[in-house]
């Protein structure tokens, strides 16, 4: 498992992170992963003081925490739905924001782009507009 640094909106490999999150996968089969403890491995941050800065902290490091998962999960599973995607966006030389501008901007350049770079994963309502750009088809099994 990698260490992540997180700075801003950017979850990136890092040699000293500031924290360590363990992801484990669910015992009940479902295919879900937990997040496991926060290891603060310079200190925790400071504590707030008063509710408004306890209130921003705690958006704050969800905020971090749900980036840290969704990196987790773009590199970790084996997504051949975003495989697929990236594959015809090369082979068809589109840029992120031929791609956004295609949908008529229903997906944002920044999601198309951290999609093709596997730093966030994309839901369906989303996603169902880049596969038509591109031209790729879901079929189900026989």
């Amino acid at each position: 498992m990698s260490d992540f640094a997180m700075i801003g909106r950017i979850v990136t490999h890092t040699a000293a992170p500031r924290f360590r999150v363990v992801f484990a996968p669910r015992e009940d089969g479902s295919g879900a992963w937990d997040l496991g403890d926060i290891e603060w491995l310079d200190g925790p941050p400071p504590v707030p003081n008063g509710p408004r800065q306890a209130t921003a902290a705690a958006k704050f490091l969800a905020r971090l925490m749900r980036e840290a998962g969704e990196h987790f999960a773009a590199h970790w599973r084996d997504d051949w739905i975003q495989a697929a995607v990236i594959q015809q966006a090369e082979g068809m030389g589109l840029s992120a924001y031929a791609i956004a501008k295609a949908t008529g901007w229903a997906v944002s350049e920044d999601h198309v782009r951290d999609f093709l770079t596997r730093r966030k994963s994309m839901g369906s309502h989303k996603l169902q507009h880049v596969l038509s750009v591109l031209g790729v088809r879901l079929e189900g099994a026989e």
